[in-house]
């Protein structure tokens, strides 16, 4: 029982928080939609009752349409399909009931994962129908796309192919000659090859497409070109890599060629819509966003940010803070929050030395070293903060700012 309970709720996560959210605060009973689909027949026929209550057909159909749309959505593998989906059915209907008798559905983290749900649910169903339900491409504009890129649409030569590797060209010679003699050219490879990943297999190696790249050597063009030339049967003469004398044979190969419009249609269909997708959803999220007058307050997204951290890490934000303005909250913050701690000294000569030395913030800089000298005469920065204080007060400003 144990172990179908827990694969229940695994392989039904989905399917279960579509449940609750379909059923709201009150509970599933108060608000049952429409199960019915009209081109599936029997859908009102009850397969099962839970203290009661029924559960259609219908209702075990929309729940693999809805919550697993790879499984059979039709016919005979449709009718298989409900006789295990009924029983996650049940058993989540039970957890359910089980639940609200309970009270879990006043659960504050009930709640707030019902109303996450609905959010997402609700933006997929806005999104498939303003997006995705108007992007498919027309038979005419895939046609186009396969015209304009059929060079890229191909596939490429292939063999696959067996060697044997040895150290040096008079080896290779001699085994070719074994070869012509009508010697086995797998037992040959297990006996003489150096290539210890393939020559237990007989030297059979991994199919391999035309271009330089052969696994496992490398770039190896000069192989790539010799295996090329054989015919399927044939064995090259010794071809030299840096890794010794290889002798090649090709066992079978594939012509290069161009799919046809029908093999590719899928992935033409699939890229355009997915371009299609991205320009559109850009479009549409704008055009909400501006529909809905959305602002973001960046001020309050920092100071959540700035609540975060402690009064070392604020101190540590600030240093690497570049935009002045930022730093200098940085440094309030801990004077704020840390009146009594070790930073804030520090962080208070740091505002005079920001609005001095970035800012060339004249009188808010005098303002606040004079109020750092005040509170912490004898702190380590005061020789630091009277010099600044001083060209403060005779105009002195930034560096930067030619003052």
């Amino acid at each position: 029982m144990g172990r179908s309970v827990a694969r229940a709720c695994r392989v039904g996560a989905i399917a279960l928080l579509l449940a609750l959210v379909l059923g709201s605060c009150g509970g599933h009973r108060d608000s049952r939609p429409d199960f019915n689909a009209e081109s599936i027949p029997g859908c009102d026929i009850v397969v099962a009752r839970v203290n009661g209550e029924p559960i259609t057909a219908g209702e075990v159909y929309q729940k693999i349409r809805i919550g697993y749309p790879k499984m059979a959505q039709s016919g005979p593998g449709l009718g298989m399909q409900a006789r295990e989906m009924i029983k996650m059915l049940v058993t989540e209907r039970c957890f359910a009931d089980y639940a609200i008798a309970a009270g879990d559905d006043r659960d504050p983290d009930y709640l707030r994962t019902l109303y996450f749900a609905r959010l997402s649910l609700l933006a997929q169903i806005a999104s498939r129908n303003q997006i995705t339900n108007r992007v498919a491409p027309s038979e005419a504009w895939v046609d186009s796309f396969y015209q304009a890129n059929q060079e890229n649409l191909g596939i490429k030569a292939q063999v696959r192919w067996s060697h044997i590797q040895v150290d040096s060209e008079a080896e290779a010679r001699r085994i070719q000659a074994e070869l012509r003699a009508g010697a086995d050219f797998a037992e040959l490879a297990r006996r003489y090859s150096k290539d210890p990943s393939s020559a237990g297999e007989g030297g059979k190696m991994p199919p391999h497409a035309q271009g330089p790249q052969i696994a496992p050597f490398g770039s190896y063009p000069e192989l790539d070109e010799a295996l090329f030339a054989l015919k399927a049967g044939e064995v090259s003469p010794p071809v030299r890599t840096s890794f010794g004398w290889h002798i090649l044979r090709v066992e079978a190969r594939r012509e290069a060629h161009i799919l046809t419009l029908d093999e590719v249609r899928p992935q033409i269909v699939s890229k355009i819509v997915a371009q299609r997708e991205s320009v559109r959803y850009q479009a549409v999220v704008d055009s909400l966003k501006q529909a809905y007058r959305v602002t973001l307050d960046d001020e309050g997204l920092d100071r959540f940010h700035r609540l975060q951290m402690n009064e070392d890490e604020l101190f540590a934000a600030a240093r690497k803070e570049k935009d002045p303005a930022r730093e200098i909250r940085f440094y309030q913050e801990i004077r704020e929050r840390y009146p009594q701690g070790e930073r804030a000294p520090e962080a208070l000569f740091m505002i005079g030395f920001v609005c001095k030395e970035k800012l060339n913030d004249l009188p808010r800089a005098t303002e606040t070293l004079e109020r750092f000298l005040a509170d912490y005469p004898d702190h380590a920065m005061a020789a630091s903060a009277r010099t600044l204080l001083d060209e403060a007060k005779r105009g002195v400003g930034s560096s930067a700012s030619g003052g």
